[in-house]
């Protein structure tokens, strides 16, 4: 477990774990229930989607039962993950990390350090107004939620940002709460 890095590359910690493998391994001998990420679209330090997808295998391999994944905006990317973890047989739930936007600024900003492409079709629809903007993010998570249910995603991790207004409204509307 790193997060992000404050500045430049990762450092290990001397008394720290290089991988995130290592350390599932540490914790599931400790019985603990470890759920680690996975990524649709690359990770900025990945070598690609093959890494990416191996380092899952990896942590799979460890003892992680369960995998959030990084927010991503693209369908096939999604789908792309999900063929790719049933084809290779590794034993881990996949839950899609579904981000509402707030504020596509921040969003944008937040992606860009992330890897992950907010599209430019989603980008150009915000504007100035509030209550425009809060409908379309709906739309966009519901949206999301219809393609990810059709693909056999039965959870689901919500990135709130602290911020529960939209997902109040996108729960209401599905009669979740």
């Amino acid at each position: 477990m790193r997060g992000d890095s404050p500045e430049g590359k990762f450092k290990q910690h001397p008394n720290g774990f290089f991988n995130t493998s290592d350390f599932v391994e540490f914790l599931n001998n400790k019985n603990f229930e470890v759920i680690v990420s996975a990524y649709p679209e690359p990770h900025p330090d990945s070598k690609g989607f093959d890494f990416d997808l191996q380092l899952l295998k990896n942590k799979s391999a460890s003892g992680a039962k369960k995998a959030i994944t990084q927010f991503c905006f693209s369908k096939d990317d999604y789908e792309k993950l999900i063929e790719a973890v049933l084809k290779e047989n590794i034993e881990v739930e996949v839950i899609p990390g579904i981000m509402p936007i707030y504020n596509i600024e921040n969003i944008t900003r937040m992606a860009e350090k992330c890897g992950t492409k907010v599209p430019s079709n989603i980008i150009n629809k915000f504007g100035d107004d509030d209550i425009s903007n809060q409908k379309y993010a709906i739309e966009i998570c519901n949206d999301q939620l219809d393609y990810l249910s059709e693909l056999g995603c039965q959870k689901f991790h919500f990135y709130t940002l602290n911020k529960s207004y939209l997902i109040n409204k996108i729960f209401r509307e599905r009669s979740l709460l």
